[in-house]
């Protein structure tokens, strides 16, 4: 059993059966279902004693990493994924590795502009990146699902993210907005790009 003096917004410690909305100073928190916490102001992860990972709180970004941006207020399991991203049979290598949220998988937006062969210019001011092959020419914002390709407005149900410092973006949107052929393998976790050469 451990015992922690914890405190933050959201906080709900379901998994010793203790509710606190919000603690502004610490408070103390023990039991014998969970061996560790991790406790932040916005959310929340604690591991139990058989192994799994539980998270909970403000999640509009995916920190829980639960696959959806809702927030929680009842800790959910958490599954530990990789993603795969095969561009023509070869592996990309991401410093911010893809997510899957809310059933789109995202990707660092250099890393993919890039190795689709396209120019990426970053409007900081903006939140936008404006990426160029060839005669297609793609603008997207972050948290905005109407980007635009060659100045045509389209919709997008899950908007580019800021993670660690890195864009991510709608992989499937970016690799058809070029022209190219995507294929996600849930059972795996991979998504095929194919038609770059």
């Amino acid at each position: 059993m451990i015992k922690k003096k914890i405190w933050g917004s959201m906080l709900m410690i379901a998994l010793v059966t203790v509710l606190m909305p919000y603690a502004s100073s610490p408070v103390l928190a023990s039991g014998d279902t969970y061996i560790d916490l991790a406790v932040g102001g916005y959310h929340s992860m604690a591991i139990k004693t058989d192994g799994s990972l539980w998270a909970w709180g403000w999640n509009g970004l995916g920190q829980i990493g639960d696959r959806t941006i809702t927030n929680r207020l009842t800790p959910v399991q958490i599954q530990i994924i990789e993603i795969s991203v095969l561009l023509d049979g070869h592996p990309l290598i991401f410093d911010v590795q893809p997510r899957l949220v809310n059933n789109r998988v995202l990707v660092p937006m250099r890393t993919i502009f890039e190795d689709l062969g396209a120019s990426v210019d970053w409007d900081n001011a903006k939140q936008t990146v404006n990426a160029t092959k060839g005669d297609t020419v793609v603008a997207l914002t972050i948290g905005n699902v109407s980007p635009t390709i060659n100045g045509k407005v389209v919709t997008i149900d899950q908007p580019a993210i800021t993670v660690n410092g890195r864009t991510l973006v709608p992989i499937r949107f970016i690799a058809e907005s070029f022209g190219v052929e995507v294929d996600w393998d849930a059972a795996t976790l991979t998504v095929t790009i194919k038609g770059n050469l």
